[in-house]
This record gives structure tokens, C-alpha cells and sequence, in this order.
């Protein structure tokens, strides 16, 4: 287990057609997770403490030019391959540099890293936007949709 993770380290998520970007450490841990011995292990504070650092320097990597592989036009798993942009678009048509700011002339259309490319801007007018300024209307970032809907939360919370 630790020799996958220690192999994610080093890896940003490559483009795969079942929409599971996310966290690839989450399908390391995922059925030690779901057993009795894994859950009561995952409640320990020092572990969590570890699993904070492993991600952190994850979050290290994939904010470095190294993490910029992944964004290729690999029809298959490629960031800016046909198949990933049927799913981001619905067809096969759309260019990515239609909808998103960016310079397919470049290596890496221009991202600098994988963050780069994750927090990526949509070309002014792609995604018009419900009472702009208004800060009591909610919109969803880029491809994503709501989790979960909550009330009265505090404005502050601790995550770890």
C-alpha cells in the first residue's frame, strides 16, 4: 500500500472516460476504509496528521511543471484528447481552446502545472452567469455539480 502511494506522489490523474478525477490515494485506501479495523484506524488523530502531509506534498507536485504530463492530446487519456473533450462538451466538435482560456500552440496549451490547468478560466462569455455580483446566488465552478445543499454552517470551519 505504501509503495502505490508512494508511486501517486509523483503522478497527476490522467483523463479517464468513467468521470473519476478526484483523488487517486481514495482507491488506495478505499476498502481498508470500509472494514471495521480500517474505520477505527482512520479515526486516529495521528495517522490523519501523516495523511495530511502525504497530501500536502501532493498538492506540492501537482502545483509543479513535472505535473504537466497528463496534459496531452492522447485520444484516450489526454487532457485535450478527443475523448475527454467529448465528455467535457458533448461532442466531438468543440475545441478546448473554445471554451477555456488558453494557447494550444504551446506545450501544455500554456498551463504551468496541473492546478494550472484544474483551475483553468472559461473564454469570457462561455458560461454566462445568473446576477453577476450578487452574492446570494450560488454557482457551480467549471464541470462540477452541487454535493450537498447545508444551512445555518458556520462561516469558519476547521477541516482537518
Amino acid at each position: 500500500m505504501l509503495k502505490a502511494v508512494n508511486h501517486i506522489m509523483t503522478e497527476a490523474p490522467v483523463y479517464n472516460s468513467n468521470g473519476m478525477v478526484g483523488c487517486p490515494i481514495n482507491a488506495i485506501l478505499d476498502y481498508s476504509m470500509a472494514t471495521t479495523a480500517g474505520f477505527s484506524a482512520f479515526l486516529n488523530k495521528k495517522l490523519n496528521r501523516h495523511l495530511k502531509d502525504v497530501l500536502n506534498e501532493w498538492g506540492v507536485f501537482l502545483a509543479s511543471p513535472d505535473s504537466r504530463k497528463v496534459l496531452n492530446e492522447d485520444p484516450e487519456h489526454g487532457w485535450f484528447g478527443k475523448e475527454a473533450g467529448f465528455h467535457m462538451f458533448g461532442n466531438y466538435e468543440t475545441k478546448f481552446s473554445d471554451v477555456y482560456q488558453c494557447d494550444p500552440s504551446l506545450p501544455y496549451y500554456g498551463f504551468k502545472s496541473w492546478d494550472d490547468f484544474f483551475t483553468r478560466e472559461l473564454v469570457e462569455g462561455q458560461r454566462p452567469l445568473a446576477g453577476p455580483g450578487d452574492d446570494s446566488i450560488i454557482v457551480c465552478a467549471c464541470e462540477s455539480a452541487p454535493y450537498r445543499i447545508a444551512e445555518n454552517v458556520e462561516l469558519v470551519q476547521n477541516f482537518w
